[in-house]
Order: structure tokens, then sequence, then C-alpha cells
């Protein structure tokens, strides 16, 4: 049995209310409610409430969030062959090997927000003098998971708008003292 199999039927005054609109229906219609075995069924009555993440956590359409500031990566001096495989592998996706003229091989930057600031390569005294990872102060990388109500790219402008409309109230109350 799948969600979409589930079917409303209006009660009271809701087949006024949704007149001329798309009736209730799951987000999602391939999730499984329950595996059945040929033959049996299920009779289910459904209630559904409306609600808001202030009130309760099962209604906040974001199951995590997260932000973290994003990394500087400089190559101070140039790294070579073996030492740039070894600085690849300590500091994975932030960078790549590229051909010199020469036929060696050395690291550029290809990723910096990939660098997960592990300070992994300044246990190698070359690399150390090498590579220098810090921060960004006022560049932040943030990532949102849903639970798939609502798009990561549609909740974060809403939650930003909810966001300014509290600093506003906060604004008006510090004006009217």
């Amino acid at each position: 049995m799948y969600s979409s199999d589930l079917k409303w039927e209006p009660k009271g005054a809701q087949t006024d209310r949704y007149k001329g609109k798309d009736p209730p229906k799951p987000y999602h219609d391939d999730i499984i409610i329950a595996k059945l075995r040929p033959g049996q069924v299920i009779h289910l009555e459904a209630h559904c409430n409306r609600g808001i993440g202030k009130d309760h956590a099962k209604f906040s359409p974001v199951c995590t969030a997260s932000y973290r500031l994003m990394p500087k990566v400089e190559i101070l001096e140039d790294v070579y062959d073996d030492r740039a495989e070894l600085l690849m592998e300590l500091e994975r996706g932030v960078f790549e090997l590229v051909n010199t003229s020469d036929g060696r091989k050395k690291v550029q930057i290809k990723n910096a927000a990939n660098s997960t600031m592990s300070r992994n390569y300044l246990s190698e005294d070359d690399l150390a003098k090498s590579i220098k990872i810090s921060r960004i102060p006022d560049h932040f990388i943030f990532s949102v998971e849903t639970v798939g109500a609502i798009a990561p790219e549609d909740l974060l402008p809403r939650a930003l708008l909810i966001l300014v409309g509290k600093c506003n109230d906060v604004l008006d109350g510090v004006e009217s003292l």
C-alpha cells in the first residue's frame, strides 16, 4: 500500500471549503505505508493537523540545518610530486594535481569549500610552511536538509522572511520605549 492509495473523503463543510481547489493529498505518491499480502486490505481513517515548528518539532519541515565559516586556502610555496599527492590525501577535494611545463606535478586549489579544517597537513613540516588554511569571518556555508514537504531552496527564503519579520518586531519594540 502506497501513499497514492489514500483517498480523501470530505467531512462536514470541507466540500465547500475545497470547492474549485485540489483536494488534500500526500506530498509524495510513492511512500510505502504497509506491505500487504495478496487479498489483504487496510481500512484507515486518518486525521491531519496543521501546525508550526514552534508548537512542536513534528511540524518542522527541517530535519538538519547547520552552517560553518568558509575556509580560506592559500598556497604559500608550490608543492610538487609525491608531497603534492600526500597533500591531496590529507585534504581531500580541496586541491587538484596539474602538470607543469617541466613534467612535474604540482597542486593548485580546486575547491576551498571542501576543506574540513582538519589541519592534518600541519604534521608535515614542509607542507605546514607551504599551505595556510584559515577561515573567512563573514562568509558562511549553510547546509539545510528537509523532510520533503518543502524544498530546501524554497525553505531558506521563507525562513529568512520570518527572521526579518521577527527582527522588525524587536526594532519596533525598542523604538516604542
